[in-house]
């Protein structure tokens, strides 16, 4: 099948409402990062069919793929049937191999019918099998990373996002979201967590990584969160039992080629700051600054960011202490730059007196 007929196959069933190919819609509508069925690179649902139309190994996959499918339309149903570790939809095993590699970026060669080809059926099996071990072992890695049991209700999800998305609808957090960044190398994700820690302060900690194929997937949780687990009573009754479960948590996609898929979520349930203990944002400074560069008063400031925003926003509760901080920043960063104006114009002038004093000479 040619893959412009599958992507439009894919829309196709996206705008049926009652579309029974389950897969198809599972694998575009789904959150997160997904897999390119050609070169396996982790990319966002969003950007994924632009990929896939112009992935470099596109050609070369779907003319290795030609003989196979002639063979899977004739293959004969047996009675051994697996389940999908993506889309979790049961099939035979036959088919599965080309339902995981074709919808799901999974990567296992495809059995022929030659009998002298290196590839054969039962290779064809060993690897789709080989492929669901693997995906049980990154959900493995990720239970033992997280706890995943709510500390308001005390019911358990099945996978961390599920506990924000829990935190949000059924305990009325709207703050308790899952984000999304894309990092070019490992250095700038290291930067940015570094802000994210003291902007919000708070930190992850490594809780484990598992191999994805050619790219690492790797478990952060909060660094709050105690991974020893208590089973009798505490001695002191001054101190608190350990926290065993935190909603906030970090996700790292790391391709091969250096790219970072970053999913996280800074809201912490039933342990977090107050909001009036956090640090402004480098976006609440710009709003401040702003003010600022118009000439209003501290005092001022304040009144108008109290009725612009809710007492759920940092800006709400600032304070004339945080104005008089910004302030001195923004006069900072004049002098500096005026330092360094200053500083390449006196360049400039000695560069044109040493030229004129050798053409004297």
């Amino acid at each position: 099948m040619d893959y412009n007929v599958l992507i439009d196959h894919m829309h196709g069933c996206l705008n049926k409402s009652n579309s029974s190919d389950i897969s198809v819609r599972y694998f575009l509508l789904g959150k997160g990062p997904r897999q390119c069925p050609f070169c396996a690179r982790w990319i966002d649902c969003k950007d994924l069919v632009h990929h896939v139309q112009m992935c470099p190994r596109k050609q070369a996959v779907e003319e290795s793929q030609s003989s196979s499918e002639a063979w899977l339309k004739a293959c004969a149903r047996r009675e051994r049937m697996r389940q999908c570790a993506f889309c979790h939809r049961w099939m035979d095993l036959n088919i599965l191999c080309w339902h995981m590699r074709r919808y799901h970026g999974a990567k296992i060669a495809f059995a022929v019918k030659d009998k002298n080809t290196k590839v054969t059926k039962k290779k064809c099996e060993e690897e789709v099998v080989k492929v669901l071990k693997q995906k049980n072992l990154l959900g493995e890695t990720e239970r033992a990373c997280y706890s995943l049991l709510c500390t308001v209700c005390g019911r358990r999800r099945l996978d961390q996002e599920e506990l924000v998305t829990h935190g949000r609808k059924d305990h009325g957090d709207s703050q308790c979201l899952v984000h999304k960044r894309v990092f070019r190398t490992a250095m700038e994700c290291e930067l940015w967590k570094n802000q994210i820690a003291n902007t919000h302060r708070t930190a992850w900690v490594e809780g484990g990584r598992c191999r994805d194929g050619p790219n690492v997937v790797v478990f952060y949780r909060c660094s709050r969160v105690s991974d020893e687990d208590r089973h009798g009573e505490v001695d002191s009754r001054d101190e608190e039992p350990p926290l065993t479960s935190c909603t906030s948590f970090l996700k790292e996609f790391i391709n091969d080629d250096g790219t970072i898929i970053v999913r996280y979520c800074t809201r912490h349930i039933s342990h977090g700051l107050k909001i009036t203990d956090m640090l402004l944002s480098y976006s609440d400074k710009e709003i401040i600054a702003d003010f600022i560069r118009r000439g209003l008063e501290p005092s001022l400031i304040r009144q108008v960011l109290k009725k612009q925003y809710s007492s759920a926003m940092r800006l709400h509760w600032v304070t004339e202490r945080d104005i008089e901080d910004v302030s001195a920043s923004i006069r900072c960063q004049d002098t500096l730059e005026y330092m360094d104006d200053s500083l390449q114009g006196t360049r400039y002038a000695l560069f044109h007196a040493k030229n004129a004093v050798i053409t004297v000479s």
